[in-house]
């Protein structure tokens, strides 16, 4: 996982395998070009978050520019003349301000997109980790762990945090499971991983209450949504640490990840692909443009895994030990982030076959993407 908590470990996800039918989807997207962007999309970024050491303060965001190839690094501070603050954990782009979620600093900082110029910090936050909004409620959601076990009993409760992003304030708390992650909406309802259980909270956004809990296996972790407007989530599974030399991983007590199929209407784990390593940790689950395929880091490398086939099994993809990962729904290339918090890292791109298209030099820690 990210920031501190990196060596931590979480959790994971089972249930039983879904096997999809052959046929295609019936809203099946064009298959994107296989180039390296551009094209008629003029004026298209990326934004890479750096997340920067623990305790040291350094997080960065930088912007690639997809047509012209040109990356310009530490946007807000050169703008601001101060650091982001420390562990830049996620970021949305909400009515033309970029939040940023700043982990270890307890807040968020808000920015104008076009010239990331501070407008306004939220506080009151506790471990925050990521942020998502609902155009119809007009209101952002922030997961925050608030604390942490490593013994995993007793479980510390997490919490959403709703903001009116019209003033920046917090207007509600909503308390859900141990150590909350990502999120996903649909119809009007937010699940929510529950990364230090094995659950899924589901919060309906009119009420802003808890309406169902789902059950998965240790580690949910993040969401994509295919086709058939089926929610998929992968779970990191468990690591236990038994601290003994030479490698401190109790791999016999540890418990592999897993991949699931969830039916939002019915909130029933439907099919769930299950991992073989118990330490390989599955995590960052993205999707491809066609919804056919989704990629995720799994054995300190980026694998692939068909959601519309027979029997389907994770394949290899790219042999890289990346630490954040994205896919542009443009062009179906894959964004990969290197591991490393001493120095600043590199942003990897590569097609939807998998080839190196280039790279650049980005901040420290890239743990994620955002395109716009």
């Amino acid at each position: 996982m990210t920031t501190c908590f990196r060596y931590i470990p979480l959790i994971l996800c089972a249930s039983a395998l879904f096997i999809y039918s052959c046929r295609k989807p019936k809203d099946k997207d064009e298959q994107p070009p296989n180039n390296d962007g551009g094209g008629t999309n003029t004026n298209r970024k990326v934004y890479i978050l750096n997340e920067g050491a623990f305790n040291n303060s350094n997080a960065s965001v930088s912007r690639f520019d997809i047509n012209t190839k040109t990356m310009t690094n530490d946007l807000f501070g050169q703008k601001n003349g101060r650091p982001l603050g420390d562990v830049l954990q996620s970021m949305a782009i909400i009515k033309g301000k970029a939040y940023f979620v700043m982990n270890n600093s307890n807040r968020i900082e808000v920015a104008n997109e076009s010239d990331m110029s501070s407008v306004a910090v939220i506080n009151g936050l506790a471990m925050p980790r990521y942020i998502t909004y609902s155009s119809i409620s007009d209101k952002a959601y922030v997961t925050e762990w608030v604390g942490y076990d490593a013994s995993f009993n007793p479980q510390p409760t997490g919490r959403v945090s709703v903001i009116d992003v019209n003033n920046n304030t917090i207007v509600k708390t909503i308390n859900v499971g141990s150590a909350p992650e990502n999120m996903i909406l649909h119809n009007n309802k937010l699940f929510v991983a529950n990364s230090n259980a094995n659950t899924i909270s589901v919060i309906d956004i009119n009420s802003e209450t808890v309406i169902n809990t789902i059950t998965v296996e240790a580690g949910p972790e993040s969401f994509v949504k295919d086709n058939y407007d089926k929610i998929w989530v992968i779970c990191k599974g468990r690591i236990i640490y038994d601290f003994n030399p030479p490698d401190y991983v109790d791999e016999a007590n540890s418990i592999a990840g897993a991949l699931a199929r969830i039916n939002p209407s019915t909130y029933q784990v439907e099919y769930t692909y299950h991992f073989t390593n118990n330490v390989g940790s599955p995590s960052r689950l993205q999707i491809s443009p066609d919804k056919n395929w989704v990629y995720f880091t799994y054995e300190s490398k980026v694998y692939k895994f068909p959601l519309y086939q027979t029997n389907p099994s994770p394949s290899l993809f790219i042999n890289s030990n990346y630490y954040g990962l994205g896919v542009d729904m443009h062009t179906g290339n894959v964004y990969g982030g290197t591991y490393g918090f001493t120095s600043n890292q590199w942003m990897v791109r590569h097609t939807p076959a998998g080839a190196k298209i280039d790279s650049f030099q980005v901040g420290i820690g890239p743990n994620g993407f955002l395109f716009k």
